[in-house]
């Protein structure tokens, strides 16, 4: 006789064990727009439309990695013109022994 294999419920999916683990997906589930339920639906359909996880892993950023983020955000120039902006960058370099070529001059 052939072992049968027991069909998990449709009724209902399991839950994390981790109380935290499910406050914080929720969390990010609610500023995606999406109930638990529908989150979890989707998972299931990648399953079954793919027989794999496909899943992003390591996209989101720790501590350390968004610090930098907001400096980088901090430290932006906004410049009103190309030429502000080129003007600034040959200024950067006074050696200009990067592969920037040397600034042009204008004449006048």
């Amino acid at each position: 006789m052939a072992s049968q294999r027991k069909v998990p419920s449709t009724e209902s999916a399991p839950r994390h064990p981790d109380p935290e683990v499910v406050r914080k997906a929720e969390q990010n589930f609610a500023i995606m727009g999406l109930e638990p339920e529908d989150a979890v639906a989707r998972f299931y359909e990648l399953i079954a439309d793919h027989c794999e996880l496909c899943l992003r892993t390591g996209r989101i950023p720790n501590e350390e990695t968004l610090a930098a983020l907001q400096e980088s955000k901090e430290e932006t120039a906004i410049y009103d013109s190309v030429d502000q902006m080129m003007a600034d960058f040959y200024d950067a370099d006074p050696t200009h022994l990067s592969p920037v070529p040397a600034r042009p001059q204008k004449d006048g």
